[in-house]
């Protein structure tokens, strides 16, 4: 009885442990954005300029690569300068289904994007948080 229940906790305790350890696995390489989109739900009062910001950051991100590496070090492949020349770091919080991008330098500046994701097959959608970008996602097939 005493072995059961310790099998037990050990399974309850080990479940979210190995399905963040697999998901973190499968994250790790380099994923292709095949398509962006704009969702205006909740961002009805963009003034023009943020619009415009909007707009840029949806061409840059259309064709854009997302590299994971297994040192958690991150950098996109993107025609924005802002966001192309940094070190960064990613993080994943599975509990929030977040992938959060963060300095691997300059750690006083905090969160740099946190991106909600969701897995559809093959697929991963990024939603990244305060902003009206949706992307879709798929793994280059050389990894």
């Amino acid at each position: 009885m005493k072995n059961s229940l310790l099998l037990s906790i050990f399974i309850l305790i080990s479940f979210p442990i190995l399905a963040q350890i697999e998901l973190e696995d499968k994250l790790i390489g380099t994923w292709k954005v095949l398509e962006v989109r704009y969702i205006s739900e909740g961002f009805d009062d963009l003034d023009e300029k943020e619009t415009e910001e909007v707009k840029a950051a949806l061409e840059a991100f259309e064709g854009s690569q997302f590299h994971f590496d297994i040192d958690n070090s991150f950098h996109f492949d993107i025609e924005y300068p802002d966001l192309n020349n940094q070190e960064l770091k990613w993080e994943l919080n599975k509990l929030k289904n977040r992938i959060i991008i963060e300095s691997a330098i300059d750690l006083k500046n905090g969160i740099y994007l946190e991106i909600e994701y969701l897995e559809k097959g093959e697929d991963l959608f990024f939603n990244i948080l305060d902003t009206p970008i949706i992307m879709r996602l798929r793994k280059h097939p050389n990894n």
